[in-house]
């Protein structure tokens, strides 16, 4: 018999013990020997391990070996074994293990177990092997994308390959994501799967046809979660001419993003970028309702970001503010809205700077009296103090704080006398 099929898959003993009634295998006695059964095993396996090694040819010359291999790698300890055994650098070892497995990839891929060995090995073969692994499921890369074990593999095996794919994997990859952009993304599996393409493909250009598909469906992509995500990677990694088509699309429909829980973010991450030209484009979608931006949840976040970026869009943003006593006035007493006027402050030069804060002292009775006023207004002395705090008044306080002083004083010194008036003999 076969020595990892005699030592790992026939392991079931003919004993009495193990095939005893359910009180058993509920018991403490049960679960002991399953355990030391089961250490005994995997100590024969470890001394055998260069017996495998060194006979590997004789032992898979067996028709039957395939099968044995690829239930291990489907099993737990099976493959934590393979694992270790990976771990060794072997090459001839890889090279074996691949001729046995490079069939039976899909299946082992999506496995519970088996995903983790090919991870493993990807981390340690050669890179022509993981390229020849590509063409093996190029049928099946898609349902490997969205598959919760399969996107695990993948996208080590895209990101081993970072900077030296061929064009047959690259042709591959875009292949898996042609007219399907749109799915892919909204799987919780599959944007991973993009976002990994997009890093690790080095030539933008190439890129073209995933933005295409992209800029289709902008807005509905940057209302999800997992959009956002992709978004920000492809900031990173996209053409100013494939940049610019998607920025139009963003404009378009401003109103819909800045409002949305996700899309926000993006034109957020958008304008960050500090891209003059784009930044430009997007004044215009703000002027008009500033104030009823900055007063919501969602598009708040956007009119912080036009206030702390390095780009003219600042200084357009913040004299918009200060247009109107009013506006200064409403924002200060919101909940939203008060963080926009903070932020005005951070990054308004003087003389916005002086601006703000004579409006802030106009209002600084509706402030204390208001409930989300109270605290900002506290926030506001901490950090403004100086500015807020006229010279009258702090000679006023200053005499008061004398008189309680003073006051202080005359009651330190009657503290010193008894309740009948004299006072208190030193001891």
């Amino acid at each position: 018999m076969n020595l990892i099929k005699g030592l790992y898959y026939n392991q079931t003993p003919n004993n009495s013990i193990y095939n005893k009634s359910k009180f058993y295998k509920n018991s403490k006695r049960y679960n002991k020997f399953q355990q030391n059964y089961s250490q005994s095993l995997y100590s024969k396996l470890n001394k055998n391990k260069n017996d495998i090694m060194n006979n590997y040819t004789n032992y898979y010359s067996n028709k039957n070996i395939n099968e044995s291999i690829r239930m291990m790698l489907k099993d737990q300890k099976g493959s934590k074994f393979i694992q270790k055994t990976i771990e060794e650098k072997s090459s001839e070892f890889l090279n074996k293990l691949y001729e046995k497995i490079k069939n039976n990839l899909f299946e082992i891929m999506t496995d519970q177990y088996g995903n983790y060995v090919i991870q493993k090995f990807v981390e340690y073969c050669d890179k022509k092997i993981i390229s020849n692994m590509f063409t093996k499921i190029s049928n099946n890369l898609y349902e490997i994308s969205i598959n919760n074990y399969g996107t695990r593999p993948l996208q080590k095996m895209i990101e081993n390959l970072s900077g030296n794919m061929t064009n047959n994997d690259i042709n591959i990859l875009l292949g898996m994501t042609k007219g399907n952009v749109l799915e892919l993304i909204k799987d919780i599996n599959g944007n991973r799967v993009i976002q990994s393409i997009i890093q690790h493909i080095k030539n933008k250009e190439l890129l073209s046809p995933i933005y295409k598909e992209l800029n289709e469906n902008i807005i509905e992509i940057l209302k999800t979660k997992s959009g956002c995500c992709v978004f920000s990677k492809v900031l990173l990694n996209i053409t100013d001419i494939d940049l610019s088509l998607l920025v139009e699309n963003m404009i378009k429909d401003f109103n819909i993003l800045i409002n949305d829980e996700f899309g926000n973010f993006s034109l957020k991450r958008l304008i960050k970028l500090n891209n003059e030209n784009y930044n430009i484009k997007i004044f215009p979608c703000i002027k008009d309702s500033i104030t009823l931006f900055s007063c919501q949840k969602f598009s708040s976040n956007v009119i912080e970001a036009c206030i702390d970026n390095t780009t003219s869009l600042k200084k357009m943003t913040i004299d918009k503010l200060i247009e109107n006593d009013n506006y200064i006035a409403k924002l200060i007493l919101d909940q939203y809205g008060n963080y926009i006027v903070q932020k005005a402050l951070q990054n308004a030069e003087q003389k916005e700077f002086g601006i703000i804060i004579n409006i802030i002292k106009m209002n600084e009775k509706k402030l204390k009296q208001s409930q989300h006023g109270r605290v900002i207004y506290e926030k506001l002395m901490k950090n403004y103090k100086q500015y807020l705090i006229d010279d009258k008044s702090e000679k006023s306080d200053g005499k008061i704080n004398n008189k309680n002083g003073k006051n202080k004083k005359h009651n330190n010194g009657n503290k010193n006398k008894n309740k009948f008036g004299g006072n208190k003999k030193n001891k």
